[in-house]
């Protein structure tokens, strides 16, 4: 199996699984149990922008059916750019969030085109990030998280400095 079809086939079980859906707000200093997610390197402002939330325990980390909340809402930054979410939080706890641009708006994760990040942007290899590296603390106030998107193809490219050697 290739390295890129393994990674298709974790992200595309990670994001898939039925939960209630919340509207994306504003977050304001009234809010509570709520986290102002900044996703950042946005590929550009077409479809949408999916942030997920799962508890702390281990075994629910990515499993079908078990996330907590999932708020959907249009991608409307610009081309390496951010947007920020507020995502209602259960409570106060700990919890691991998950960032999806949804490019094509079709619920499913295409690996190929679309955006994928992690609270406390863990590197990705060709695995999961372990949930002891994603799980993040919500109190009372709201919590404020920056989540880094990486494509695997589509995404904002870097610009390189210096030439091409040949």
């Amino acid at each position: 199996m290739t390295r890129l079809t393994h990674q298709a086939m974790i992200f595309a079980a990670l994001l898939g699984g039925s939960s209630l859906t919340a509207s994306a707000a504003t977050c304001d200093s009234e809010s509570t149990h709520h986290a102002a997610v900044t996703v950042n390197n946005i590929s550009g402002p077409e479809g949408n922008i999916r942030v997920q939330i799962y508890s702390d325990d281990p075994g629910e980390w990515l499993e079908k059916g078990k996330k907590l909340v999932r708020v959907d809402t249009p991608a409307t930054a610009n081309k390496g750019g951010s947007q920020e979410i507020c995502v209602p939080v259960p409570g106060a706890g700990t919890f691991a969030f998950v960032v999806m641009h949804d490019k094509n708006a079709n619920g499913k994760a295409d690996i190929f085109s679309e955006g994928f990040g992690f609270s406390n942007n863990p590197d990705l290899g060709l695995s999961k990030p372990d949930h002891e590296d994603v799980i993040v603390s919500v109190n009372t106030e709201v919590t404020k998280l920056s989540i880094d998107l990486k494509y695997v193809f589509g995404g904002p490219k870097k610009k390189r400095s210096g030439r091409r050697r040949g």
